[in-house]
């Protein structure tokens, strides 16, 4: 039976060492502080008027990623002002506009491509919303909100990194009682 060098067992042990470690590893910038800003299509929602209807939409965000795994983020995200019509003879006409800041953790996933990343976020957000309806029928009922709460946020994305510009993708969603507005978008980041 062949016995295994001290010299290899050691390199063995510092080789499995950093393959568990490595996640765990600051990245180079102490902070990772960056800036950036996204634009997509976003979904909003007003549940008594069963409207679901898609708009522009555009963030502007803050972040520090003090670890490989682990981020934070500050953002703030207006998901449009969209509009529905409905002709004669009800003549209903809806509209709903929804903003908010966020305040979000991110989990990235380790993997072996160091340009790319995935990540997790979830956090809390101040969301703004105003929703309402007006019709040619005199006999139907108007609907009206305007509320500002703090809501649960959640979403995921990927970012592919370019030295310090990263192009993401990225969904994310506020849970909210009059329907849950979200936004799937393409965005650049730039770290300082």
């Amino acid at each position: 039976m062949r016995s295994t060098s001290p010299q290899a067992l050691s390199a063995l042990l510092i080789v499995a060492a950093t393959c568990v470690a490595s996640p765990f590893v600051a990245v180079a910038d102490p902070l990772g502080a960056y800036a950036g800003a996204s634009v997509g299509q976003s979904t909003v929602k007003a549940d008594p008027l069963q409207f679901n209807e898609h708009d522009l939409g555009w963030k502007v965000l803050l972040g520090i990623r003090p670890l490989a795994i682990l981020g934070a983020e500050i953002a703030y995200t207006d998901f449009g002002h969209p509009t529905y019509s409905q002709g004669v003879p009800s003549g209903l006409n809806a509209s709903v506009r929804a903003s908010s800041v966020e305040a979000l953790g991110l989990v990235y996933l380790p993997l072996p491509v160091p340009l790319l990343d995935i990540y997790g976020k979830g956090g809390v957000a101040r969301l703004s919303y105003r929703a309402s309806s007006s019709s040619g029928c005199l006999a139907c009922t108007f609907f009206n909100a305007n509320e500002t709460a703090t809501r649960v946020a959640y979403g995921a994305g990927a970012q592919l990194k370019f030295d310090r510009v990263a192009a993401r993708v990225e969904y994310e969603r506020i849970s909210a009682s009059n329907g849950d507005p979200s936004l799937l978008s393409v965005g650049v980041t730039w770290t300082f």
